[in-house]
């Protein structure tokens, strides 16, 4: 890196540091491949950076500064083995989400079975036989188009109701589609409110009792609960964050779809606040309405890398 570019990096690490960026150092580096058009691994030889492009470094840097998302800046952000296209719209999707994912993987090795990619179905010619998985609150994709391009043979359906995400959903759909084939899964989208008659909106794609998977990453803030991160605050649309009085006004309804959706022993996935699983403070969360449902065994309460409680699992009886 040449000096005048070290110079440069300086400055813009000190502006996001004085903004209040939580991670200035790794955001400017983000910063800096993106206005220099270089993976951030070649910034250490990067020539001496161009007026133009001096120019887009402290652009850049003010919107972070601003505490405009960094994934808006950049265009977008990996998740798990993907990189997906976020921007104006949609949920940016957070790292804890990678978990759910991880439940769902796990869950179907155990009851489907580990299907090699060399014999995916779609060479096999059974593209109707693979497990089917429903995400609901699909957003940009994320969930859904990892489940689908690291478990091959499975066929997901993203379910998503606002217009603004859908744009983003599809593509993200696209861009991922030759991966999605190339180990023999299906990945479809479906406009449908959860909240309005969804069943029958997504009938076409998916048969009541037929459904071997049901995951959510849905909005379960407390309307009044603003979050304190002005990235979160400001930016992520309130479609996606706010879930009613007490945040649990998605997941009821859903709650009581999968139970028609999935076959016996199907599992239901869902993401929710810290504040929202087991041994919390009182908080009348998402293992306790699977519970009280009646229908599913097996509650079970997982954590993130940190160890907060952040996914619950059950199993349709």
């Amino acid at each position: 890196m040449t000096t005048e570019l070290a110079a440069l990096r300086s400055q813009s690490r000190a502006v996001l540091s004085a903004a209040g960026v939580p991670s200035p150092e790794a955001d400017t580096e983000e910063i800096l491949a993106v206005a220099l058009g270089l993976p951030r691994t070649s910034l250490a030889f990067a020539p001496a950076a161009t007026p133009e492009q001096e120019r887009r470094i402290t652009e850049l840097t003010a919107r972070r500064a601003r505490r405009e998302p960094l994934q808006h800046i950049v265009g977008g952000t990996g998740f798990r083995h993907l990189w997906l296209t976020v921007g104006p719209g949609v949920f940016i999707p957070r790292p804890e989400t990678e978990g759910l994912v991880q439940a769902v993987l796990d869950h179907l090795d155990r009851t489907v079975g580990v299907i090699d990619s060399g014999l995916a179905a779609a060479d096999r010619g059974d593209t109707d036989t693979g497990p089917l998985v429903v995400d609901f609150c699909a957003g940009s994709g994320a969930v859904g188009l990892a489940i689908a391009t690291e478990r091959p043979g499975t066929r997901v359906v993203a379910v998503e109701k606002d217009p603004a995400a859908v744009t983003w959903l599809r593509r993200n759909a696209a861009d991922h589609a030759e991966e999605i084939r190339a180990v023999g899964s299906e990945f479809a989208i479906v406009v449908a409110d959860l909240l309005d008659e969804p069943l029958a909106q997504v009938s076409r794609q998916v048969t009541a009792g037929q459904v071997s998977v049901v995951v959510s990453n849905p909005p379960y803030i407390p309307v009044g609960a603003v979050p304190r991160d002005p990235e979160v605050r400001d930016y992520d649309p309130p479609i996606a964050l706010y879930g009613g009085r007490d945040g649990m006004a998605v997941v009821r309804p859903l709650i009581e779809l999968a139970a028609v959706l999935l076959q016996p022993g199907g599992l239901i996935a869902v993401e929710h606040g810290d504040d929202q699983g087991d041994e919390t403070s009182g908080a009348y969360g998402v293992p306790d309405l699977l519970r009280a449902h009646g229908g599913f065994v097996g509650v079970r309460d997982l954590r993130d890398l940190a160890g907060r409680p952040r996914v619950t699992v059950a199993r349709l009886g």
